[in-house]
């Protein structure tokens, strides 16, 4: 885990880092608003929302070429490298994926319904899973 000093509840948003293969995680409170805190496998947040920049999004479908523009933002409560993958799905309902192609926001990848918010969220081998589901805009 490449982690720095980081507190439970800490405020902070996460994205999948594609050069890195993991979980990118940054402060959103002052004064280290959008500083990158490190790179995890495992992230655990809780009162999660799903948040998308459509003026990135704009970029990706001009431009052809990815960009960080969505995030899953919550309160830190676990990160970790390696965790056993069956003991921490357990209670974790639904996958929550973005496709910047094909999906204005975050969307439940069975039903491609809107993912605006969830109770819990589970970041592990690069997917989201979400528990408590809220499901509405917050």
């Amino acid at each position: 885990m490449t982690m720095g000093v980081v507190a439970i509840d800490q405020p902070v948003k996460v994205y999948r880092n594609l050069r890195k293969n993991t979980f990118s995680v940054l402060s959103t409170t002052a004064p280290d608003r959008g500083r990158l805190i490190g790179h995890a496998d495992v992230v655990v947040l809780a009162n999660v929302t799903f948040k998308v920049s459509q003026a990135g999004r704009q970029r990706v479908l001009k431009d052809k070429q990815k960009n960080v523009h969505a995030y899953v933002v919550g309160l830190l409560q676990y990160t970790a490298q390696d965790l056993d993958l069956l003991d921490s799905l357990e209670g974790f309902v639904q996958e929550v994926t973005y496709n910047p192609y094909k999906h204005t926001t975050f969307v439940y990848k069975d039903t491609g319904l809107p993912c605006f918010s969830a109770g819990v969220a589970l970041l592990i081998n690069n997917r989201v899973y979400t528990h408590n589901l809220l499901g509405s805009p917050t």
